[in-house]
């Protein structure tokens, strides 16, 4: 299963070039998108799994490390190459804070380099065998929806089960008799 990729950077001619840089499939690698818009490639993430982002660190609608933060939130898997042609230490340690993987200049990449990077952060993923990404993204889905909603059903179904008559089979050890038990609002208390 081949490790999915997507590039980010406001100028098409890097783009272009990082494309090339590397053979993508020889090395188990498929470059699933290219964007010069972070914006448009933080949609295109809502709807893919993505393994690694490759990203420019400045960029006009939103910056590197902004689009980082919000791509761990959406996908905690998700490794993220930080690029740039700044040297700042700053902005290093910032683009660390929100999961970035690695934090590489522009003026000293090379293919050997950008592939070695790839293949480092590639040993952090965690595949999961036989599932498609709209199952991997459904399932992330399904974890968030449940984390937001926690603890707020158990208020709402205690009103429905305390005012609801409720019927019962007991089955004794012995497996001779069953009987059929009624409870009502009065004979039991909140669920907890």
């Amino acid at each position: 299963m081949p490790i999915r990729v997507i590039l980010i950077d406001e100028e098409q001619t890097i783009l272009d070039g990082m494309k090339q840089l590397i053979n993508w499939s020889e090395h188990g690698f498929q470059l699933i998108g290219t964007f010069s818009s972070p914006l448009k490639a933080f949609d295109f993430s809502l709807a893919h799994a993505i393994d690694i982002v490759v990203t420019d660190v400045m960029m006009p609608e939103l910056n590197g490390i902004e689009l980082s933060r919000l791509l761990k939130q959406q996908q905690p898997e998700t490794q993220i190459l930080i690029l740039s042609s700044y040297d700042e230490f700053d902005m290093v340690k910032d683009s660390f804070k929100y999961g970035v993987a690695d934090y590489l200049l522009k003026p000293r990449l090379s293919p050997d380099f950008f592939l070695n990077s790839l293949i480092a952060v590639s040993q952090k993923i965690k595949k999961k065998p036989n599932k498609s990404p709209i199952t991997d993204r459904y399932e992330q889905i399904c974890e968030n929806l449940s984390q937001q909603i926690a603890g707020q059903t158990r208020p709402l179904l205690n009103p429905l089960l305390l005012n609801t008559p409720c019927f019962f089979w007991y089955i004794p050890k012995n497996g001779h008799s069953v009987q059929n038990k009624a409870l009502n609002k009065n004979s039991r208390s909140s669920i907890r």
